[in-house]
């Protein structure tokens, strides 16, 4: 769902899918590892109280961590945390995943 203005919104997460690398894993170039990050950025209203955006970090945590899915390996997730900027507080989970393409 596109959100056009977040101003009326307390809070409103984003997912981002993003391809890293991939790297050939065997010499008949018939398997190769494909790498990328699943990042969701949870944004809360400054002053708003964070306890609702780390209900919802708690929540995406619990989804991709050590995940196994269709083949695609998500490994640990990570949680950081940004200072409030233009009245938001950003909380940011990454976690690396890759998958293997089997050609032959």
């Amino acid at each position: 769902v596109y959100i056009e203005n977040a101003n009326n919104l307390s809070y409103w997460a984003r997912l981002s899918l993003i391809g890293a690398d991939s790297q050939q894993l065997e010499i008949t170039n018939e398997r190769t590892r494909i790498f990328g990050l699943v990042v969701v950025s949870i944004f809360a209203k400054e002053n708003s109280g964070s306890n609702k955006a780390r209900e919802i970090a708690d929540k995406a945590f619990s989804i991709y961590n050590g995940l196994l899915l269709n083949g695609i390996q998500f490994q640990a997730t990570r949680l950081t945390q940004t200072p409030p900027f233009n009245g938001w507080l950003q909380l940011n989970l990454t976690t690396e995943y890759y998958w293997d393409r089997c050609t032959g």
